[in-house]
């Protein structure tokens, strides 16, 4: 198996494994491009806006499917009560203008520069590919359509109708109900850490696209693979 120097082989790829799911934001969509638009409305406070926003997105959702569906709302609303929460405590006294001007750029983030090449490449190759992600059905809709990516996955995965977020397990079952496959034939794709340990918690392989190059939660579980990007991953799945 060809890996670049990059990429680390952990566990191996399971020799029938049928689906490829990957993760939207992080992984496909650079969620901190916004920091561009945020410069643009706030200067000198882009990067920081970008970082409040991702963490309290990620915040929210948790502390939402903590609280069981009855406490549930949609991503998109979470995306926006996450910028509310950066608005005040960056003292931003953000207008309505400026707030449409962020949230236009979260709903039409840019993919990774290698996204669609590797993509390409896994069509070609005959995988099943999809979607599995937090966001709304709508929300994801926007942003594939802006980086002309739907011919790529044979479905778009969305925890919307379980109303709750990853790492609950039955998010994860969406992939293997959707295909009709076991979990270990099902490679789960992500830039984010928790992503990963979620899905091997439900018994799938994942693929942890370390674009960070930081370290790997502690939470008794490790990634089938890693690398820093696509590429990486694309690298490790093909058989030499």
């Amino acid at each position: 198996m060809t890996s670049s120097p990059n990429s680390v082989l952990t566990h191996g790829v399971a020799s029938d494994l049928r689906v490829v799911a990957f993760d939207a934001y992080g992984t496909l969509f650079n969620v901190y491009a916004v920091s561009q638009a945020a410069q643009a409305c706030f200067p000198g406070q882009g990067e920081s806006i970008a970082q409040l926003w991702r963490d309290k997105q990620l915040e929210y959702s948790r502390l939402r499917a903590l609280a069981g569906p009855d406490h549930y709302v949609s991503f998109w609303q979470i995306t926006m009560d996450a910028l509310d929460f950066v608005d005040r405590r960056l003292g931003l006294s953000m207008t309505h203008a400026q707030r449409e001007t962020l949230l236009g750029a979260y709903a039409h983030l840019t993919p990774y520069p290698e996204v669609a090449q590797v993509l390409s490449a896994l069509r070609d190759s005959g995988r099943r590919m999809c979607i599995l992600s937090n966001g709304d059905p709508q929300m994801l809709h926007k942003a594939i359509s802006a980086a002309q990516l739907g011919d790529a996955f044979q479905a778009v995965l969305s925890v919307h109708e379980l109303k709750t977020f990853k790492v609950a397990p039955q998010a994860y079952g969406l992939v293997v109900e959707a295909f009709q496959v076991q979990p270990h034939q099902v490679c789960l794709v992500s830039s984010n850490a928790w992503d990963v340990c979620g899905a091997r918690w439900a018994g799938l392989q994942a693929f942890w696209v370390n674009r960070q190059q930081v370290p790997m939660e502690v939470l008794g579980v490790s990634p089938s693979g890693e690398g820093r990007d696509l590429q990486d991953f694309l690298d490790w799945l093909t058989p030499a």
